[in-house]
């Protein structure tokens, strides 16, 4: 009689056991998508995120902070326009009396963009870097004007980006464009007849960063990217990037293109 019982609750224990697994596996197959990485099926990441998860989580955005380069070719700007600190005097002077083939600095960018589509993003960015610049003295306006000491260069971006994204599982490419405005400083000196002033010599102009990017994710929601540009299209001014980024949407809601 007991070992009949024993037998029943063995049986009874194995056709629960049997249910749950194949429950798991019915349901383990009717989420199955080849967009979804490997330990993601079921909870709706890509495409088909889950409305459970809240408005925040459906809404596409990213943002993300770089340490970049940030470079010039001398004619961005035709002419700088200068100011002696201590008097009302100043001078002006074109790009190529730096006698550079660039203007380079070293700092960040921060930016935020949106996804209205897992293919394609807008978004705004702002950048600012400092560095030291070296160049000989030239005359300007009846001034002899030398190169400020130690850091001397500051500059900042500000602009829209427009890009597209081809999401490759893990990785992703990202090509897009910054078009903006560009503010350049370079602390300098002044010296009329003997007398040594501080001055600053600053321009403007148009700036247009095609870049291109390489992502990989490191979680469902942060990536780690390094990304190349070169302004207006000069081999000159070469940039690169190192950026890190928060989505707050899993994988930009699309895992894989295909």
């Amino acid at each position: 009689m007991v070992r009949g019982e024993s037998e029943m609750k063995r049986l009874a224990a194995t056709a629960v056991l049997l249910a749950l697994l194949g429950a798991a596996t019915r349901a383990a197959a009717s989420c199955k998508d080849p967009n979804l990485p490997v330990g993601a099926q079921c909870h709706k990441y890509g495409e088909d995120w889950d409305a459970s998860a809240g408005f925040f989580s459906s809404l596409g955005i990213v943002g993300w902070l770089s340490a970049r380069t940030l470079s010039y070719p001398t004619g961005f700007s035709s002419m700088f326009d200068g100011n002696v600190e201590s008097s009302p005097l100043a001078y002006h002077f074109p790009a190529s009396s730096l006698a550079s083939s660039s203007l380079r600095s070293y700092g960040g960018e921060t930016g935020v963009a949106w996804f209205p589509f897992p293919y394609l993003y807008l978004g705004a960015a702002g950048a600012y870097g400092g560095g030291s610049l070296s160049f000989r003295s030239f005359s300007s306006n009846g001034l002899t004007i030398t190169p400020g000491t130690g850091l001397n260069v500051s500059d900042t971006v500000f602009g829209g980006i427009l890009g597209v994204r081809l999401p490759l599982g893990t990785v992703s490419l990202r090509a897009d464009a910054l078009v903006g405005g560009a503010w350049y400083s370079i602390d300098q000196y002044a010296q009329s007849g003997t007398s040594q002033l501080t001055s600053s010599g600053s321009a403007s102009a148009l700036f247009v960063e095609p870049r291109v990017h390489v992502d990989l994710w490191l979680s469902p929601f942060f990536t780690l990217g390094l990304f190349a540009s070169m302004p207006d299209v000069s081999p000159e001014a070469t940039n690169v990037g190192i950026t890190f980024a928060a989505h707050t949407t899993a994988f930009d809601k699309r895992f894989a293109a295909f």
